[in-house]
């Protein structure tokens, strides 16, 4: 409508107070999620503000009005659209991009989500739709894997869980990601995992071989100690490190169509060797190291 009725352009300025101020409350909600890491919460809030723009839209019913009155509106939306795609870029880059394409600016920051920021008189690019619409057909049906425990790793107190996550924008780097790390990698060197219980509960679960060996979220944040930093393999891989040396837990990713069936969690009888997630080099996973297994033996 800004292209039919505006020119083009970002129309005047405007802020509608009532619906500014509801949204503020709910960015600075997901403000503290984000610095908590309750990355799942941020999300859940930040779609309470794209739904409270879609509730916008029915309230002001834009296509009955004219002059100033529908300008007010479309400025108030493309403004809720600039703060969105702020919110989103961490969890989907590309539609962030696209929306910021669409409306002629430059990618924004966290310190941009207030309104009435967005320029007058900026020309927007060209508009298309953000979400295609998919049809699944029966072949496309979700692919469906049994996760199981060895019982060898089953009398020792072995616990875990996955989950299938589909539809992710994985990109090799995602800016506001990096900002966010450089964040937590500055309070992390201050971090240690003295008495921290998840770490503690997998060293006595540990075979006496590997007793000693450091845990993987240990690891991670021996890095930033060291190098400053963690390593950047890819925005899907960094942000769930952020998530292991925050919270201690071990986490890991396989992408399921590279799987062969089934995958089971072992205790590895043998050395296997194996490509790291983001390397092409191969590398070795030890006798008596816990593993992740598909039915052709791949770890």
């Amino acid at each position: 409508m800004i292209e039919r009725y505006c020119n083009g352009k970002i129309p005047a300025k405007y802020i509608d107070l009532g619906f500014a101020q509801k949204n503020e409350i709910e960015i600075e909600k997901i403000n503290k999620h984000m610095e908590k890491y309750e990355l799942h919460l941020a999300l859940q809030q930040i779609m309470s503000i794209v739904n409270a723009a879609n509730a916008y839209v029915n309230e002001k019913e834009p296509w009955k009005l004219k002059g100033k009155e529908l300008e007010d509106v479309l400025y108030v939306l493309a403004d809720s659209l600039r703060i969105i795609s702020i919110l989103l870029a961490s969890f989907m880059p590309e539609t962030s991009e696209r929306i910021n394409k669409q409306l002629g600016i430059k990618e924004g920051d966290l310190t941009g989500c207030k309104f009435s920021l967005l320029k007058a008189g900026t020309l927007i690019g060209k508009t298309e739709i953000l979400f295609q619409k998919v049809e699944y057909k029966a072949e496309e049906t979700k692919k469906e894997i049994n996760f199981s425990i060895s019982e060898e790793a089953k009398k020792i107190g072995i616990k875990s869980r996955y989950a299938i996550l589909t539809n992710l924008e994985i990109k090799s780097k995602n800016n506001q990601l990096e900002k966010f790390k450089e964040e937590f990698e500055k309070k992390a060197k201050e971090k240690n995992f003295e008495n921290n219980e998840i770490v503690e509960a997998y060293k006595v679960q540990r075979t006496a071989e590997f007793k000693n060996e450091l845990t993987p979220a240990e690891r991670l944040l021996g890095m930033i100690k060291k190098a400053g930093k963690l390593p950047t393999i890819n925005s899907f891989v960094d942000a769930y490190n952020v998530v292991s040396v925050d919270s201690g837990l071990t986490i890991g990713a396989h992408d399921l169509d590279k799987l062969k069936g089934d995958l089971e969690f072992v205790i590895l009888k043998e050395d296997k060797e194996f490509i790291p997630m983001g390397a092409k080099e191969k590398a070795v996973a030890k006798k008596g190291e816990y593993a992740i297994i598909d039915s052709l033996g791949n770890v």
